[in-house]
């Protein structure tokens, strides 16, 4: 066992883990946000990154980094620097990571690419994307992990502003690339809803783009920043062991905070999985907060623990998300609409944070109607209804 610490997070006990093949990801992402010009973080943001670079074998469409950078006059300017090389032969690499160790303001992003749609050789990685708003005062950087079939993009932008597109312009033109589309969807749900918080515009751009896909496979996972807050989306259609999600460290507030596809150091420990179909956001010195993108259920008990049902009513199964506090044994108890008991199961020494799974278990086919999920840990009982439709 060793000890690791880190500035403003306080000591942290972890074991190494063994080292295991990677899973198949089309694109890899990472996020950081922390106090401004910390440099203490600097040996944190090499070895991950150094990490991350590794991934270029199986990743070799290039590499993208962005990053805030106070000027001056005190505003905040994005740095974006590209390479078309894969990030291990590319020796430009290290150096653009050594200048986001030194400059960044707080908000960067790296992507590592493995395209899928549109030019995927002979540019660089056109990742991370900047785009800012015609309406409203907001400029973001963001990157994307997945597939989304473009001229669905295309159909939901033109479906909102006939003219957006040629206000604000996709980089690839008529060769779409998906990525691209999608962070010029997202801004136009900023610029369209003024006095919505950013993580509705979010929540509302996935809906509408689920709603679009119909029975269409996508992939939806992506890093955004501006330059004071982070955010990432986990929303996979298939949920494989490829498109997944993960934020650093697992430990409640924290000074920073990272996001990435995947754990990537030896201190697997520390990395918790973001749960499908929910977006995070994070602030330095703030507790992650978690937006299921469906919305349903939502209990909070007085020791803070909370439950998270969605969608309500549900087909065949309800995801159920819930967040831990503090270390507890969890205990789940489901009932019909008679009282009677229909399944119950114990999860022990669960850690504090994001913990999620289906129900009914693959296994359990029950009926439709309501069904009440009774959440008990040994400081709090939360009740919620769900309605299950076959």
């Amino acid at each position: 066992m060793i000890v690791l610490v880190i500035a403003g997070i306080g000591p942290l006990f972890l074991l190494k883990s063994a080292n295991r093949e990677r899973p198949y990801h089309n694109c890899r992402l990472w996020g950081i946000i922390l106090p401004a010009q910390k440099t203490e973080y600097s040996e944190l943001i090499h070895r991950q990154l150094d990490s991350l670079k590794a991934l270029g074998v199986n990743n070799p469409d290039g590499w993208g980094i962005g990053y805030y950078l106070q000027i001056s006059s005190g505003q905040t300017i994005p740095i974006i620097s590209r390479g078309e090389p894969n990030s291990i032969n590319d020796q430009r690499y290290d150096r653009i990571v050594d200048e986001l160790v030194n400059y960044i303001d707080q908000t960067g992003i790296v992507h590592i690419r493995r395209g899928t749609s549109g030019p995927t050789s002979g540019i660089p990685d056109p990742h991370p994307f900047r785009r800012f708003g015609v309406y409203r005062n907001f400029d973001m950087l963001f990157a994307h992990n997945g597939y989304i079939p473009t001229d669905i993009l295309l159909n939901l932008i033109n479906a909102l502003n006939p003219d957006y597109l040629n206000l604000n312009p996709p980089d690839y033109n008529p060769q779409y690339l998906d990525s691209d589309l999608f962070s010029i969807f997202l801004i136009e749900i900023i610029d369209m809803y003024p006095d919505s918080s950013i993580e509705s515009c979010i929540r509302l751009a996935t809906t509408k783009l689920d709603s679009g896909l119909g029975n269409e496979p996508a992939q939806l996972n992506f890093v955004m920043c501006n330059d004071s807050c982070l955010w990432a989306l986990h929303f996979a259609e298939i949920a494989l062991e490829s498109y997944t999600l993960f934020y650093f460290p697992d430990t409640g507030a924290s000074e920073t905070w990272v996001v990435a596809s995947e754990p990537l150091d030896t201190f697997s420990l520390l990395w918790q999985a973001v749960p499908n179909s929910t977006m995070v956001r994070v602030k330095p010195g703030e507790p992650i907060q978690f937006y299921p993108i469906y919305q349903g259920q939502t209990r909070m008990a007085p020791r803070g623990h909370s439950i998270f049902l969605y969608p309500i009513p549900c087909h065949t199964r309800v995801n159920i998300v819930y967040i831990l506090s503090s270390a507890v044994d969890v205990e789940f108890k489901f009932y019909d609409i008679s009282g009677r008991l229909v399944d119950e199961f114990n999860k022990e020494g669960q850690k504090p944070g994001s913990h999620s799974f289906s129900w009914p278990r693959e296994d359990r086919v029950l009926p439709d109607g309501s069904y009440f999920c009774l959440f008990r840990t040994s400081d709090s009982v939360i009740t919620t209804k769900l309605i299950l439709l076959n």
